[in-house]
Parts: structure tokens; C-alpha cells; sequence
């Protein structure tokens, strides 16, 4: 059991065991604590399911030595909003959230056993139960009995004050090594019930100062809708993905598919490329590309001995960008 619990209004409340001597017996005894929360930011701590977003400030507000330690929160910024008061948004329904949610991905080198990212939590909104498919530009995009799992870092801080803050203990491990054939997908899963006081409001600070202030927030989202605008208008400019890429200097795709297989010429580039990336990590490369593109496509014979993982490393790195002085 955790020693210190928080509790909606917001409460910190501290339980210590108490011991009597004389009478040979003890108890756990509760103690508010709130006004010294910061000396407990590196202490587990049990979040009650209703304490909200406005809880959270609740902490950090008007308290110099949080103000510090949260600096690079934007805490200052995020506070002035708050004081500011809530304010409701009009949505439909099935835009609604129900509650924010403390969520934990790790990730591991399946190649080097090395775990990266751990005991990190990120944030995000969770949407009510959808009560029928929604489509969106003629895709379902939200499934009837579903909850919509929704990003929260450009949402005015003062919409999310009244969303409770829950903690999701399930830990799912994604795949880390570039080359693997499951790369940024779910490889294991488990559990991690420990969450200290700081990381639980550091983590929901920032990823509602993700792209800076409030104000620098609004900036980005304003940007952002005066280019779907274009979009839509048919007024904005693009550019075709190679020729970004060539702008960067990355070698481009045909040059590379023709440095490693003989036939890539007369096969879709998009059709190889999936079947790069569905080699099993341990299977000859030779022989998935065999049986996936029915032999039109051969590895080099200086490369035929790679397996998938590794031919998805060797072609990798081979599209990297080219530097001025390495062609000079």
C-alpha cells in the first residue's frame, strides 16, 4: 500500500504507521500533507480516480518551490490560463472525452536486449463509448462501442479542467530496433503500479505544454487549420515525397533497390519495400523475397546471404543522406 494518497479537492494525505509501546500494538495513522507536497515529489503515490486536471493545478498553483521544479512545463504559463477559470466546449457527442488518461509505453532492442524509454508516462484524452460507426472523409474512423483514444496537446488547458486524471498500470513494450520487422509495435506487454507524485504531474504538465504555451499552443493550432484550409481550397503548394527527400540528400529509392537486387526496375517500389519489411528478422532474404514477389525480384549475390533484419539495416543505411564533403 501506498503512504501517500492523492484525493480530489486536491488532498495529499500521508498514512505513517504509529506504534505503541505500551500497548504492544500499532496503526496507520493519516495526515494531510497537502501544503507540503513538495517534499514528497519523489514518493509512490495512490491517485484516486476522481482527482481531476484542476486537482492537479490545485498542486502547483501560487507554490514558489513547484513553480520551479516545473519550469520547464511551462507551469507559469499553463497557471495563468487556469486561474482564468474552465470553460466548456461545444462538440458533438462522439467528440466528448470522458477522462485523461496516464498511459505507459516502453520500448526494447529485440536485437540487443536493451530496453529504452521505461517509466515514462504520456498523456491523452479518452472519449466517451461511441454509440454508433462514425465515418470521417469516407473512412470509419470511430468504431460503435469503441472509445476514442484522442491527443490532448493542443487542447485549451481550460477545456480539460474538469477531466479526471486516471492512471493506466498496463505497460505495453514496443519494439526499438529500426531493422526488426515489428518495429514501433507491441512485443509484450505487463504491468508497473508505481507512479511517484512527481512524475505523475510532470508527465501531465508536459504533454500539455508539448508544443510550448498556451499561447504558442494556439499559434500552432491556428497554423494548422489555415492549412487544411489550403488544403481544401486547393490553394496550397506541394511537393513531392522524393523530391523532399532529394532536397535532404537522401539517395534515392530506385538507386538503392538497384544496388542490392537485380529486377527492382520492373517491380513497383512500393511492393518491394512492404516485403522488405514483412522478411521475418531471422529468415534467409533471399528466399522471402522469392516467395513474396514470386522470383521477379533477386538479391545481389555479395548480399544473398543476409537475412531480413539485416538487409533491412544494409538498405537503410544505404539511403542515408550524402554529405557535401563525402562527394567531394
Amino acid at each position: 500500500m501506498s503512504e501517500l494518497q492523492l484525493l480530489p479537492g486536491p488532498r495529499l494525505v500521508r498514512k505513517t504507521w504509529v506504534y505503541d509501546d505500551a500497548l504492544g500494538t500499532g496503526e496507520y495513522v493519516s495526515s494531510d500533507v497537502t501544503n507540503r507536497a513538495h517534499e514528497f515529489l519523489f514518493c509512490e503515490v495512490a491517485v484516486d480516480p476522481d482527482v481531476t486536471l484542476s486537482d492537479v493545478f490545485g498542486l502547483v498553483l501560487d507554490e514558489p518551490v513547484m513553480q520551479a521544479v516545473f519550469r520547464q512545463e511551462f507551469v507559469a504559463e499553463l497557471c495563468e490560463e487556469v486561474r482564468k477559470g474552465p470553460v466548456t466546449k461545444e462538440e458533438e457527442h462522439w467528440q466528448k472525452l470522458e477522462y485523461l488518461e496516464l498511459y505507459q509505453v516502453w520500448t526494447r532492442n529485440s536485437a540487443t536486449a536493451e530496453f529504452g524509454e521505461v517509466n515514462r508516462f504520456h498523456l491523452h484524452g479518452v472519449g466517451v463509448v461511441q454509440e454508433e460507426d462514425i465515418c470521417e472523409h469516407e473512412y470509419l474512423t470511430h468504431k460503435k462501442g469503441e472509445r476514442t483514444k484522442w491527443a490532448i496537446s493542443l487542447a485549451p488547458v481550460r477545456e480539460l479542467l474538469h477531466l479526471p486524471v486516471r492512471v493506466n498500470f498496463e505497460v505495453k513494450v514496443c519494439e526499438d530496433d529500426l531493422d526488426a520487422k515489428l518495429y514501433a509495435e507491441s512485443i509484450q506487454t505487463g504491468t508497473n503500479r508505481a507512479i511517484t507524485l512527481g512524475s505523475f504531474i510532470r508527465e501531465t504538465l508536459w504533454e500539455l505544454s508539448w508544443h510550448g504555451s498556451p499561447k504558442d499552443s494556439a499559434d500552432v493550432m491556428q497554423g494548422l487549420k489555415e492549412q487544411v484550409a489550403e488544403l481544401d481550397n486547393g490553394t496550397m503548394k506541394t511537393i513531392p515525397h522524393e523530391d523532399v527527400l532529394e532536397r535532404l540528400r537522401f539517395v534515392s529509392t530506385k538507386v538503392v533497390y538497384a544496388q542490392f537486387f537485380l529486377g527492382s526496375d520492373a517491380i513497383d517500389e512500393s511492393k518491394v519495400y512492404r516485403a522488405l519489411r514483412d522478411l521475418e528478422n531471422e529468415e534467409p532474404a533471399q528466399d522471402g523475397l522469392k516467395r513474396m514477389l514470386d522470383g521477379k525480384l533477386q538479391v545481389r549475390q555479395e548480399f544473398a546471404h543476409l537475412s531480413g533484419r539485416e538487409l533491412r539495416k544494409v538498405v537503410r543505411e544505404a539511403k542515408r543522406p550524402k554529405s557535401k564533403h563525402a562527394e567531394g
